[in-house]
């Protein structure tokens, strides 16, 4: 591996035999890497880190002290690493100021006599650079012809990922992959931690980002390695990244090679995730023909199961699941359907969860809502209300969710149906977050249209709708109480009030004659309207 010379090891080329080092002798271990003459003192943007500068002082002439400090302090700062001044031309000896100037920012000034040549100097200190260039142009074009070859032939991210290791000599590592978190060639992941983190950018190709992070094994206070993150821009959240393990320099020849294998990967991964959408899509659509579509004939009702993959058990059942917005329990359900933003997010988290619970089944996701049919093995429980809600991630928001009864290949839009019907009956009933099966909804069942919450309305006594319409508060207040229970410490939690605020709305209850919560027909017709009336379009006053 080539290292470019130190400034010390330049004072030995031929051409500077016989020059004395007069200040900076701190900064002889210096890498040189350009040479430029000093011809104008406006140079500092144009300059590489690395350069050494040829000057006959000429350019410098009318400075004073001051000038001259901050002239080397931009020189500094552009990381020059040496100061070649000609002298017996312009000037027979350095300039106390320049000297001092230079002295002060470790810049060492290498003196050489009037007879010595430019052309000879550079020569001989780039020429080792130009052959390195050389070599790395020859590196990088076999690297880009090695990973060509490799792209025509048929191989997997895997087997790629174990390809391109080989290459650096380094074990690889590919974290947030589309529909697959990680993948490496590491035998034994080391349980550490990000100690430090440095962003660099090698300019000599094409600006390559890379992040080199200092890691930390636990349970060790000495052991320590070094690693370089490559990022790989997918447009998805997280970002796609490129490790690589126990790195001990960030060496030319390796940062090539990740700049090729970077890229390839990226392409792979970009038609990878074109190809897994596009199938994503496909299987989406045929899903939704098995939901939906009455008029498929057997013959093409078992081609879709063989394309899906799902089994041929004659036992299926359906599932259905709508995110809410996080403010819908307390506003309302207009607008669930279409308006809201939802998060996708969360609906493929839904559903990767129930691929675990219930292995042979297919899903078709839209926006905020889920579908799945689920193939029930022989011997194999239906699923319940319990085994689906304890299923789904703890922190999920509010949603509505139907489970179908169990039926055949033929039912599957009749399934679909039971499960829109009791998503209906959840909304109409403000029922958030509690699944339901089909076959335990009861009475719960005359709540499905709007039609039948009409008729259902006239069943209900006149006394209750007066109570409903002139004192809410009260009957709110009512309908809570009950429904913890006759608790009236969980009520006031629930209403967010003190419990006396509680007994006192009773209290009055009582006194105005409204109900008898103590009686069990009162108490169900009470219950049944609390479910009926705030769904109708009556206009709801009063107070107590």
């Amino acid at each position: 591996m080539f290292v470019p010379m130190s400034v010390s090891e330049m004072l030995e080329l031929p051409s500077l035999q016989g020059s004395r080092v007069l200040v900076g002798q701190a900064g002889l271990s210096n890498l040189v890497k350009q040479l430029n003459v000093l011809e104008a003192p406006d140079l500092a943007p144009w300059l590489a880190p690395g350069t050494v500068l040829l000057t006959s002082y000429f350019a410098l002439a009318g400075f004073d002290d001051s000038a001259l400090d901050s002239f080397i302090e931009q020189m500094s700062k552009a990381s020059v690493s040496a100061i070649i001044i000609k002298l017996d031309r312009l000037v027979s000896e350095a300039p106390r100021g320049f000297l001092h100037a230079c002295d002060k920012y470790n810049m060492p000034v290498i003196a050489i006599d009037r007879d010595a040549r430019y052309e000879n100097i550079i020569m001989e200190a780039l020429l080792p650079l130009v052959h390195h260039k050389a070599s790395l142009l020859d590196r990088h074009y076999r690297m880009n012809v090695v990973l060509d070859q490799w792209r025509l032939e048929d191989h997997s991210l895997e087997q790629t990922l174990a390809y391109c290791a080989d290459l650096v000599g380094h074990d690889l590592t590919i974290e947030n992959i589309p529909n697959q978190q990680v993948l490496t060639t590491v035998m034994e992941p080391s349980d550490e931690y990000v100690l430090s983190e440095e962003r660099q950018i090698n300019d000599n190709f094409a600006g390559f980002a890379f992040d080199v992070q200092t890691m930390a094994h636990r349970g060790s206070r000495l052991q320590s390695s070094q690693r370089i993150v490559v990022p790989i821009n997918l447009g998805t959240e997280p970002m796609c990244q490129l490790i690589v393990h126990s790195v001990t320099d960030q060496s030319e020849e390796l940062v090539i090679a990740l700049e090729h294998i970077a890229r390839y990967l990226h392409i792979e991964l970009l038609s990878q995730r074109n190809f897994d959408n596009l199938m994503y899509f496909n299987r989406n659509n045929l899903v939704d023909e098995l939901l939906t579509n009455e008029e498929l004939k057997p013959r093409n009702l078992e081609g879709i199961l063989r394309v899906l993959g799902l089994g041929i058990s004659p036992r299926y059942q359906v599932v259905q699941v709508t995110l809410l917005p996080a403010s819908e329990e307390n506003t309302g359900i207009a607008q669930i359907d279409g308006s809201a933003d939802h998060d996708h997010h969360d609906v493929m988290r839904i559903r990767n969860y129930l691929k675990d619970v219930c292995a042979n089944s297919v899903f078709h996701v839209a926006r905020h809502r889920l579908a799945m049919i689920f193939n029930i093995p022989p011997g194999a429980k239906a699923l319940t209300a319990q085994r689906f809600a304890k299923c789904l991630p703890d922190d999920l928001g509010p949603y509505v969710a139907g489970i179908s009864d169990v039926g055949g290949l033929q039912d599957l839009r009749t399934l679909r149906e039971q499960t829109q019907q009791i998503k209906d009956i959840q909304k109409t009933l403000k029922r958030y977050s509690k699944p339901m099966v089909y076959a335990e909804l009861g009475i719960l069942k005359l709540f499905d249209t709007p039609e039948a919450m009409g008729r259902i309305r006239e069943y209900i006594p006149r006394s209750i709708t007066a109570f409903h319409r002139k004192y809410p508060v009260l009957f709110d207040t009512a309908v809570t109480y009950l429904e913890q229970g006759r608790n009236t410490q969980r009520c006031a939690e629930e209403l967010v009030v003190h419990p006396k605020t509680v007994q006192y709305r009773l209290g009055r209850i009582r006194e105005l004659n409204l109900v008898d919560l103590d009686d069990s027909d009162e108490t169900l017709q009470i219950l049944f309207a609390s479910r009926v009336l705030p769904r109708t379009s009556e206009t709801i006053s009063g107070g107590p």
